[in-house]
């Protein structure tokens, strides 16, 4: 009885701060609530998971009630996007590289061991473009994303709380040997839920430190406490990297803002990051026969092989050589039988590359590889140049793309529908020079909202 009424409070809770929050949202239109939706799903699980966690098994074809779900949204889009005044010429030559991307991976489809599985993951990549397209498609495009990922993050992470605590068979992972159970709240693994806590703390730090309102500054820096908490995995879960990755992004967040760094001299900063980190790097390797990296992450007192990743990695790249150039076909590396084969070798049966760039690699080859360097510069160039116009949503755009660049080291996001890390990469590379909803939208907008 404790559990539901804890969940009942978290519940009232977080529909308080809704209602709250939509006395002084901006005039977004409800429209803003079907990618709020989906990228809830991208942060989460499976539908059929919560409708029945007892009995929830994976599917490779992936859940009926997902299906369902998507489908909807995925129609509704077309339906907004269809009734919106979108100049999609533009929006064609303004994400060239993107779009080569996404019709390069239907392509690979194709070649892929299961063409029709291949392609309804394409279905719902194109699926998480649409979405990113209706939120960039408001005339405010800085508050929609604000609203998209507040709203997501006022109801996930209090739950996330409420499910480790009183619904442990839900939100926590049995350990072995002894070890203490893994934190994973809503998600599906204390690294994803590393991933929400990482993006949930840089938007609540960002509009902490950008609100006058005293009543919503509170409320951040509840949530605030509350990313920590779930960062932190009690102590035996800990998402280190999400943790050195938000102290890097507020670093540079803080040295672009405070030193008033102009626009056109943040590649100036970003080239000699770099540079300082590779210089670094070979003479870490020449004089202590270990990388930088490395030695940062044994002083916190992980393992140097991150869990077993860089002999992963290894065996990775070996298998992917045997398709260098078009890759395994979209999707098409993580078969069955690739997963048995690798869990021989792995014990702990990995079922992605734990590296976003592999990933691209194993999947598209070499081209895409080309092609997603292409999308990342091209992103970068139009993101540090915007910032002349609009800073503020110029540095956030740069800030997200960073998060996943950095995230992607250790974790793989890249590619992989519905997942947070590649749904937040497509939100910080696309470009809509200006956000034009039609008079007639889909829905109307609220007198609050």
């Amino acid at each position: 009885m404790e559990s539901y009424l804890a969940l009942f409070v978290c519940l009232i809770f977080c529909s308080f701060i809704y209602w709250k929050d939509s006395k002084e949202d901006p005039e977004i239109s409800l429209a803003i609530w079907i990618p709020i939706l989906w990228m809830m799903r991208c942060a989460s699980r499976s539908l059929t998971y919560w409708l029945y966690p007892a009995g929830y098994y994976a599917d490779i074809e992936g859940s009926i009630h997902d299906r369902i779900f998507f489908i909807i949204l995925i129609t509704a889009g077309l339906i907004i996007l269809s009734r919106r005044r979108v100049k999609w010429n533009e929006i064609l030559t303004d994400n060239s590289w993107l779009f080569i991307f996404f019709a390069y991976m239907a392509l690979s489809a194709f070649w892929s061991d299961n063409i029709w599985i291949s392609l309804k993951r394409w279905i719902r990549a194109f699926g998480d473009l649409m979405m990113v397209l209706i939120v960039l498609t408001e005339t405010n495009q800085l508050q929609a994303i604000a609203k998209l990922y507040r709203k997501c993050f006022i109801l996930l992470l209090p739950l996330s709380v409420v499910l480790i605590k009183y619904f442990p068979h839900i939100g926590r992972f049995p350990s072995k040997n002894w070890a203490p159970d893994m934190w994973i709240g809503v998600a599906t693994h204390k690294n994803t839920l590393g991933q929400l806590a990482l993006l949930a703390a840089m938007y609540f730090l960002w509009s902490f430190l950008n609100n006058r309102d005293k009543g919503r500054r509170v409320i951040d820096l509840v949530y605030l406490m509350i990313t920590a908490y779930l960062l932190n995995g009690g102590g035996g879960s800990r998402s280190t990297t999400c943790i050195v990755i938000i102290f890097l992004l507020v670093a540079f967040y803080a040295i672009v803002e405070r030193m008033k760094i102009e626009p056109g001299k943040i590649w100036v900063l970003l080239t000699t990051i770099v540079v300082v980190f590779f210089t670094f790097n070979f003479l870490s390797d020449v004089l202590l026969k270990s990388s930088v990296y490395n030695i940062f992450i044994e002083s916190l007192g992980k393992d140097g092989t991150l869990a077993g990743r860089t002999d992963l990695w290894k065996d990775l790249m070996q298998l992917g050589m045997l398709h260098p150039i078009l890759g395994a076909g979209f999707g098409g590396f993580w078969t069955p039988e690739m997963a048995a084969y690798l869990k021989e070798i792995h014990s702990w049966g990995p079922g992605q590359a734990h590296s976003g760039y592999i990933e691209i690699f194993i999947n598209l080859g070499v081209v895409g590889i080309v092609l997603f360097i292409l999308i990342v510069f091209s992103s970068l160039r139009r993101t540090i140049k915007q910032m002349t116009v609009n800073h503020d949503f110029g540095l956030v755009r740069l800030i997200l793309l960073l998060a996943t660049l950095l995230h992607n080291y250790s974790e793989s996001g890249f590619t992989r529908p519905t997942h947070l890390m590649w749904f937040t990469f497509i939100l910080a590379v696309v470009s809509v020079s200006n956000g034009s909803p039609s008079k007639t939208l889909l829905f109307r907008r609220s007198k609050n909202e």
